[in-house]
């Protein structure tokens, strides 16, 4: 009983507290700022990050919005993830918590303080307290259109009482070309963007949709300006100051010293063709090495046909990867498993109508409206190698009737 009335007696405190904190006026010395911290080495710390800050002494307040929030420990959280139905929340830090985090990964800490009046701060922090209700705090993640920079950016520009006028002189790229900017250390990282993202990845992007960048976020609102009216005009930030510098001697990604994908896969290419030429010559099949290329092909190209078709992921749609990376890989094992007629002749009609595929689309490549890594030039290669082979394979073994034989060991006549 005693431990229940204890449970009751801390909920209504610390529902107390908050009500007072969401009632609070900011005092006319609080201050309002964005927060940009800069790339770390894990995948979701490649880009940054990006928060609200809101100090004012008066109040004893210093506290940091964050919008990047989330759990790996959430129920089916992979499975989310791929369907693009991952949920973010907005929560707040204590300012020197959100910053220690950041000083240890040796990430930079810059701040740029809104140049808001006291109503427009007000706004703002209204605005702020009413995200982090229990029925409002999450928001489903998108990541270019919805993540933890473009939030800040619009209920920055929902609190202001003029019109934002964005500077539009960020140099025009791609989505892709974002992208690659802050994945160029880590290749690999790189190599599985370009996989999953298709066509529309590579198309240009206006200033405003770079701002789920958070340090270009940064830079567009430091020449950002608000117009009141016809006579007056203020910049939206001020200089940017740097609270934490990162020691750049050590942010270099331990990606890069890592072997690249490029050099995996001419690698793999150079074993499979010795291998083929090997096995063609003494006539024999490579039934396990195809079976583990051919189930990696299926396998990953079914994950690209699923993004392609039921994620909501921004970009996974028209992705020419697809051409050869598909679950018709998976076709020999079917033909292995299930018995039909004719079973080596439709084996056959599949291998070349592969080798047909494969070889138009690496002869077009240069003229579909999509980049592809360089790396992915050799693992088609690859494939194009073991499909080829067979088709050179069961044509030796071919006699003139149009029928296939087993091989039997010739004798030479003297």
């Amino acid at each position: 009983m005693i431990k229940k009335l204890l449970i009751i007696a801390i909920i209504f405190i610390l529902s107390s507290a908050y009500t007072h904190a969401n009632f609070i006026t900011l005092s006319e010395k609080s201050t309002v700022s964005l927060i940009t911290c800069s790339p770390g080495e894990a995948i979701y710390e490649l880009f940054g990050h990006t928060a609200i800050r809101v100090v004012d002494t008066e109040n004893q307040l210093d506290i940091v919005f964050n919008y990047g929030l989330f759990s790996f420990d959430e129920p089916n959280f992979i499975g989310r993830f791929v369907r693009g139905k991952t949920d973010y929340e907005v929560g707040i830090q204590g300012f020197q918590d959100f910053v220690l985090s950041y000083a240890m990964r040796n990430s930079s800490v810059k701040e740029q303080i809104l140049n808001f009046t006291p109503e427009e701060k007000q706004i703002l922090w209204e605005k702020l307290n009413t995200d982090i209700l229990p029925e409002n705090k999450k928001y489903r993640y998108n990541f270019i259109f919805n993540n933890c920079a473009t939030r800040p950016r619009d209920i920055i520009e929902r609190a202001s009482t003029g019109h934002v006028i964005y500077p539009y002189n960020i140099s025009p790229m791609t989505f892709r070309e974002a992208i690659g900017l802050y994945t160029k250390d880590a290749k690999w990282s790189k190599f599985g963007f370009d996989l999953c993202l298709g066509m529309n990845a590579d198309k240009t992007a206006t200033e405003t949709d770079l701002h789920f960048l958070p340090e270009m976020l940064s830079e567009s609102l430091a020449q950002t300006v608000v117009e009141y009216n016809a006579s007056k005009k203020e910049k939206l930030t001020q200089a940017p100051t740097y609270i934490i510098q990162a020691n750049e001697k050590e942010s270099i990604s331990t990606d890069s010293h890592t072997i690249s994908p490029l050099s995996v896969s001419w690698l793999l290419f150079a074993i499979v063709l010795t291998i083929t030429i090997f096995a063609y010559i003494k006539k024999k099949k490579l039934y396990l090495l195809d079976g583990f290329l051919f189930l990696i092909a299926g396998s990953v190209g079914s994950l690209l046909l699923f993004l392609a078709l039921f994620s909501k992921h921004p970009f996974t749609d028209n992705n020419f990867n697809i051409v050869w990376l598909n679950p018709f890989w998976f076709v020999p094992f079917v033909l292995f498993i299930i018995p039909i007629p004719r079973k080596t002749d439709v084996l056959i009609a599949f291998y070349i109508a592969v080798s047909i595929v494969l070889t138009i689309f690496m002869l077009s490549i240069w003229a579909i409206p999509q980049y592809f890594n360089p790396a992915f030039i050799p693992l088609v290669l690859v494939l194009l190698t073991r499909v080829v082979s067979y088709v050179f394979y069961w044509g030796y073994k071919k006699d003139k009737t149009g029928s296939y034989y087993k091989r039997k060991k010739r004798t030479s006549n003297k």
